[in-house]
């Protein structure tokens, strides 16, 4: 029989004498913050820089690389469009820390609207580099992973994305049960997760339907952003914002297959 413990036997709690770390030791692997410091003031304002914190980074990046490569498309003027992708990175940064700041006392604090701010004048002075990094690099990504992904086994992974599509589905149903907000939610979902499939099946040379898809991707995006505080769904606008960015490179990679690019890039890669 094992032998209980006695709440006041002091033993069973560390002796703080024994500890022989240094103050700087302890305030680093303690994650102690001393007030006043850059960590105290960036935690404060920002948060950690933990795995889940960079885990919304990474979908910060992804969502930015998506509007960005749209943009691009869609928007033959440079100047309306560098506007129009400045706003994106200073919209998505916003959104980023709004996110964060929900889960402390929901207001901006002076440092976070000065780093937004910022965002603005940072764009437009490195625009050519984020257009390098969110462009070049993330148009050569839509199209390595449909290349790769679609085009070496169409049917493969038509029947993969079908099934997978499917599933992701019919574990939503439940919210078709719930408030106006989530059925939207859920429909929005749909459209995500069926556009990259029903563009595929129409192969359409088409730049009108080319556009009108590329604008739905962004447009399901930003729907899952605006409708979550409402629902406070995250697992449906997960699925939106994965789904967005898979049928944008199915919408973009099955586009240049149909009208002759895919061939070029196989060859060539993207022009600088």
């Amino acid at each position: 029989m094992a032998k209980s413990k006695d709440m006041y036997d002091m033993q069973r709690f560390s002796d703080p004498c024994d500890d022989t770390r240094t103050e700087t030791q302890i305030i680093w692997e303690e994650g102690i913050d001393k007030k006043g410091s850059f960590r105290y003031i960036w935690e404060s304002n920002f948060g950690r820089m933990d795995f889940f914190k960079f885990g919304k980074k990474a979908a910060s990046f992804f969502m930015l690389m998506l509007f960005w490569t749209s943009l691009h498309f869609i928007v033959p003027d440079i100047t309306v469009r560098k506007i129009l992708q400045t706003m994106a990175v200073t919209v998505i940064n916003a959104v980023s820390i709004w996110y964060y700041r929900q889960t402390v006392d929901k207001r901006f604090t002076p440092l976070n609207i000065l780093y937004i701010i910022l965002c603005i004048p940072f764009s437009l002075l490195l625009y050519k580099y984020m257009d390098f990094i969110f462009y070049y690099f993330g148009y050569n990504i839509f199209m390595s992973l449909y290349f790769y992904l679609y085009y070496m086994n169409k049917a493969a992974a038509f029947v993969v994305r079908l099934c997978v599509s499917l599933a992701v589905l019919y574990v939503m149903r439940h919210s078709l049960r719930e408030g106006m907000a989530d059925k939207i939610n859920v429909i929005t979902a749909f459209i995500s997760v069926a556009l990259g499939v029903v563009y595929g099946i129409i192969g359409s040379e088409s730049v009108l339907l080319y556009h009108i898809c590329i604008i739905s991707a962004m447009l399901t995006t930003t729907a899952a952003i605006l409708i979550y505080p409402k629902t406070k769904e995250p697992f449906v606008r997960n699925i939106i914002l994965i789904f967005s960015f898979v049928s944008l490179m199915e919408v973009m990679g099955r586009y240049a297959e149909t009208i002759g690019i895919m061939a070029d890039y196989i060859e060539n890669g993207i022009p600088m």
